[in-house]
């Protein structure tokens, strides 16, 4: 955090604890990169070297400096995340560092009112509709398995709307390869109801809005199991107002046919739809282990 708020920052610390190891990605399933491969994708892919991106993070952090009132309280992790997430263009950055200050303060319902501890958000946190699995794809991408429909009752989908942005912002915090490389999103539909469209479309618009100008990571590709029709408005919507921060769709009929897919590997999914190496149980409850008060500090600050 700021220098105005250290002592604060260093007592949630000691009371909490960041939780480094359950998102130890050297933990993590699938195509787990090393520090070095990383440094080389970034020279290779955004033709950015390592002492380069040295460089521009400690111009960052010197801008960053100069306009607290625009980009409101920071770390080191926090910029990092911004600046590896916009593939090192300072001016992309510097831009959704604005921009996603200025999303948090218009939309406090999704952020600073925000609280792990609202028995209805702890309720949808446990049903594990939108969770990150340990795991990366055979590309390297962390993989989010998203189940609103499945597992998320109507009642609850305006809590769950408050959840997912915190999600987002949980996965990045402290994933460097997830910073990097982006997101696999595996999106089951079946089940879903006309009350599912109408609770999550009002939300839709803003949320996809903020991940395509200030959001700093990128949904690098999304598998969809055979979307009932009720759900294709909002795929379409998603298309429409994402532009490159959503790479390809793809369209399965079921998870045998998903494990399949280029990018999926069985040992980076759960046992309980064709995967090998880990339950859904144990997935949630690493996720879970993430979820800490120093993070929701974090989120809403």
């Amino acid at each position: 955090m700021g220098e105005e708020d250290s002592g604060a920052s260093a007592a949630a610390s000691v009371d909490f604890g960041p939780p480094e190891e359950a998102i130890n990605s050297k933990n993590f399933k699938g195509r787990v990169f090393t520090d070095e491969e990383l440094d080389e994708y970034v020279e290779r892919e955004f033709g950015v070297a390592k002492a380069e991106a040295e460089r521009r993070f400690e111009e960052l952090k010197e801008w960053a400096a100069a306009n607290r009132k625009d980009v409101g309280p920071l770390d080191d992790r926090y910029l990092v995340m911004f600046l590896r997430g916009s593939k090192y263009n300072m001016e992309k950055t510097k831009r959704k560092l604005v921009l996603f200050y200025h999303y948090r303060r218009e939309y406090p319902c999704y952020y600073k009112d925000f609280s792990y501890d609202d028995p209805k958000i702890k309720r949808v946190l446990d049903k594990g509709a939108f969770l990150p699995l340990p795991a990366y794809d055979a590309l390297g991408r962390r993989i989010l398995f998203e189940r609103v429909t499945t597992r998320m009752p109507v009642g609850l989908i305006d809590d769950h709307c408050k959840l997912i942005p915190w999600v987002f912002f949980q996965l990045m915090y402290y994933d460097k390869q997830a910073q990097i490389l982006g997101v696999t999103v595996v999106s089951v539909t079946s089940g879903a109801t006309w009350g599912h469209l109408y609770g999550y479309i009002g939300h839709v618009k803003a949320a996809l809005t903020c991940l395509r100008n200030a959001f700093p990571g990128r949904l690098s590709m999304m598998h969809f199991l055979k979307p009932p029709m009720v759900v294709k408005p909002i795929i379409t919507l998603t298309a429409a107002l994402t532009g490159d921060k959503v790479g390809k769709m793809v369209y399965h009929d079921d998870y045998k046919e998903l494990l399949k897919a280029p990018n999926m590997v069985p040992e980076s999914f759960p046992k309980e739809f064709g995967g090998t190496e880990f339950t859904e149980d144990e997935a949630l409850q690493v996720w879970k282990a993430q979820c800490t008060p120093y993070m929701t500090n974090k989120y809403k600050t």
